[in-house]
């Protein structure tokens, strides 16, 4: 993990701002634990449980920011019987990781990394995924463009108490609404981008 410090070149700005004050980079910690399924594709940090989140197609690893010590891990294969991962979103409303996999279907974990449910993803390889968390909606990008699912939640208990009073799921219970596909959006899609400021989604292939 890097570290974004400030080094002004210019004299002027050496002169006016604090020589305390650089630009640069500084190693901080290392993790290293992602031993099979390829480079690591994604991470990010989940303030509910304070940690940081990696994977690539056959690892999720949740790991300390301070320290680098692991929390938790899961093989996908173990947990869901899918051989690939394309991308995983976390619902922070909801506390929950949405894993979506090469063989079309939507994995549902709890912080605990806990496998609750699945559910069917009737688009072909998906290569990013963002999650509206003001309308529970599911955003993905692949080949075969964008497209909007509405992610119902229903369950006995809120979020906070589902985690510690249903760990299993056994309450749990989720679907997805229709498929909506964006129109005038890029197949093959290279990237993908959520402005909810602005209210815009921005999309990208090779060509377009």
């Amino acid at each position: 993990m890097l570290r974004t410090l400030m080094r002004p070149e210019s004299k002027i700005y050496r002169d006016k701002i604090p020589k305390t004050l650089e630009f640069g980079h500084e190693f901080t910690i290392s993790y290293k634990r992602h031993t099979a399924g390829g480079p690591v594709k994604n991470i990010f940090y989940n303030k509910n449980i304070r940690s940081y989140v990696s994977y690539n197609e056959k690892q999720l690893h949740v790991w300390k920011a301070n320290n680098g010590q692991q929390v938790m891990g899961i093989n996908f294969f173990d947990a869901t019987q899918s051989h690939s991962i394309s991308c995983i979103v976390y619902s922070k409303t909801h506390q929950m990781y949405l894993a979506i996999s090469n063989d079309f279907k939507l994995h549902i974990f709890n912080e605990h990394l806990i496998m609750i449910g699945w559910l069917p993803l009737k688009i072909r390889l998906v290569n990013f995924a963002y999650f509206y968390e003001e309308k529970s909606t599911l955003i993905t990008g692949g080949i075969d463009g964008c497209h909007m699912f509405k992610f119902n939640v229903m369950s006995k208990y809120e979020p906070k108490q589902a985690v510690l009073l249903d760990p299993e799921g056994h309450t749990f219970k989720a679907e997805l609404g229709p498929k909506i596909k964006l129109e005038k959006m890029p197949l093959w899609i290279k990237g993908l981008k959520v402005s909810v400021k602005q209210n815009v989604i921005f999309s990208w292939s090779q060509l377009k």
